[in-house]
């Protein structure tokens, strides 16, 4: 497997934000962990990537953990672990380019030749539905999807294994989401890759995963495969998820 979360607890100031939290995502897989705000999800997500510890449990990726892992792993995890955040403004330098700003993993990780540059970078803006154009643009020049499409070519630059998206399309207009959300749809199985959703939107994680796992209150309460949304088994939590998520459509369509 690629990732194991077992039995994972983190505290603030002695208050419980995560409880026991487990689950496992294979290779090939989308997993969707969906819950409301103040759930847990945002620090789960940074106990994941390494930039938060845990104080109980323990996660694994490949047979890696940040607790145990030597220097060395620790880099060949955060080649391998990568993500796309809400806020994709905040990850991008002002002062570089575009194309600084994808390429600057691979040229950190000493993966690619200066004469390799601007093929690779070619390709990725095509695979995120970019204009090559906007190669030379800096990040205030780019429009909010812009900018997310840029933050999700740099993220697959490096042929991640892994690859978690912490409210990736919560920013974005309707429209804009849709685009995106149709072009992640074409990885949802690369089986040389796993995907992590993160979201509080559950017609995002319900048109991107094969599973869904409910957080709520730090712990969670329900896991499915996606086609069993509208099972009769579902935790109340995720029935009330359910139902705002279904009026949310009747009113996008105007439906009484």
């Amino acid at each position: 497997m690629f990732l194991h979360v077992k039995d994972v607890s983190k505290y603030y100031n002695g208050k419980p934000i995560l409880r026991d939290v487990t689950f496992t995502v294979q290779a090939g897989e989308s997993v969707g962990l969906i819950g409301t705000s103040g759930s847990g999800k945002s620090t789960l997500s940074r106990c994941i990537l390494g930039l938060e510890s845990i104080d109980d449990g323990e996660i694994r990726f490949r047979d890696l953990s940040w607790h145990s892992a030597s220097h060395e792993e620790r880099r060949s995890m955060r080649k391998n672990i990568q993500a796309v955040f809400q806020d994709s403004s905040e990850s991008f330098n002002p002062r570089w380019t575009l194309a600084d700003s994808i390429l600057e993993p691979l040229r950190h990780f000493q993966m690619i030749e200066p004469s390799e540059e601007s093929t690779k970078l070619a390709h990725l803006l095509d695979v995120v539905q970019l204009p090559h154009a906007c190669m030379a643009s800096y990040p205030r020049e780019l429009s909010g999807g812009q900018k997310q499409r840029a933050a999700i070519a740099r993220s697959l630059s490096l042929n991640p294994q892994l690859v978690v998206f912490d409210e990736a399309t919560t920013a974005l207009d309707t429209l804009t989401q849709h685009h995106i959300v149709e072009m992640l749809q074409s990885y949802r199985h690369d089986q040389s890759k796993a995907f992590l959703f993160i979201s509080h939107d559950l017609s995002v994680v319900s048109k991107l995963c094969d599973r869904i796992l409910v957080l709520s209150e730090g712990t969670i309460v329900d896991a499915f495969r996606t086609d069993e949304l509208f099972g009769d088994a579902r935790h109340p939590y995720t029935t009330a998820l359910r139902d705002a998520f279904v009026e949310k459509g009747r009113l996008l369509h105007g439906l009484d």
